[in-house]
């Protein structure tokens, strides 16, 4: 099993990423692949600003989630996405001045 493999279902239509390309829906993988040609910056879950890359897994799922970064589920990652999701929403909760999402 590829320990690298990323899965995200954007309102039933599902896509991957194996640790070197993107697979699945055409259409997540049309914008996928586009976002990381660009390099464009996509705000995952509509707020964690990362640049789209096919070499890296945070990265990756930026790009997965260009196609509609805030109706992203994401059924499976490694631990290094995991992680970093933690943080970022972690982080996200303690912001000044915000509203705190978690509540």
């Amino acid at each position: 099993m590829n320990s690298h493999i990323i899965t995200v279902d954007i309102d039933g239509h599902v896509a991957s990423w194996d640790g070197h390309d993107f697979t699945g829906d055409p259409e997540l993988v049309r914008e996928a692949r586009a976002a990381t040609i660009e390099g464009r910056t996509v705000d995952i879950f509509g707020f964690f600003p990362v640049e789209a890359s096919a070499g890296d897994p945070v990265q990756a799922l930026a790009a997965l989630a260009a196609w509609n970064p805030g109706r992203l589920f994401v059924t499976q990652a490694p631990a290094e996405v995991a992680s970093w999701l933690d943080e970022a929403f972690s982080n996200r909760a303690c912001v000044p001045g915000e509203a705190n999402p978690s509540s």
